[in-house]
């Protein structure tokens, strides 16, 4: 497994004889994620960045975690721009069965190298449109496409991004 800096820059516009992009406008490199799970009900992930990503419309926070009989379940998280990290919410005994296993129940849940995903558009009027728009622009699927890059996107506008991504070999 290696890891995955990436960043990318995409024009979504009408047919034209040429399209300009400016590769100096990427997004600052994520250059490393971790997932804290000393508190495994209550995971955090932090991320480092090279420069304050705070110009972002946010970002897409993925990890999985499995227990000893081999299920494996993915919690996704929206982040607001500038974060670095997000703490898993505390959540109610009917979603139990959902939670890796507690700290004195003798298992110990195996998490993944966390996936990071910045994105900034001008398509989106800041954060609040881009919370709105998960699952219909940028759904989950968005954060596991490991080169960066953003699914076929409904209107025109400039897309950048930047992720961190585990990828296998």
């Amino acid at each position: 497994m290696r890891i995955s800096q990436r960043g990318a820059v995409r024009e979504t516009a009408a047919p034209a004889a040429s399209v300009e992009l400016d590769y100096a406008d990427l997004l600052p490199a994520i250059e490393r994620a971790v997932v804290d799970a000393s508190n495994p009900r209550r995971p955090v992930v932090s991320w480092e960045v090279a420069a304050p990503t705070t110009d972002t419309d946010g970002g897409l926070v993925r990890f999985s975690f499995s227990g000893p009989e081999g299920w494996e379940y993915s919690w996704t998280f929206v982040v607001s721009p500038g974060a670095t990290s997000v703490t898993a919410p505390a959540m109610p005994s009917e979603a139990e069965s959902f939670l890796p296993p507690a700290p004195d129940s003798g298992v110990d849940a195996m998490f993944t190298t966390p996936k990071v995903l910045v994105i900034e558009t001008d398509a989106l009027a800041g954060y609040a449109a881009f919370r709105r728009q998960q699952g219909l622009v940028f759904g989950p699927e968005a954060i596991d496409l490991n080169d960066g890059t953003l699914p076929a996107l409904p209107v025109n506008g400039t897309f950048r991004t930047s992720i961190w991504a585990a990828v296998p070999r």
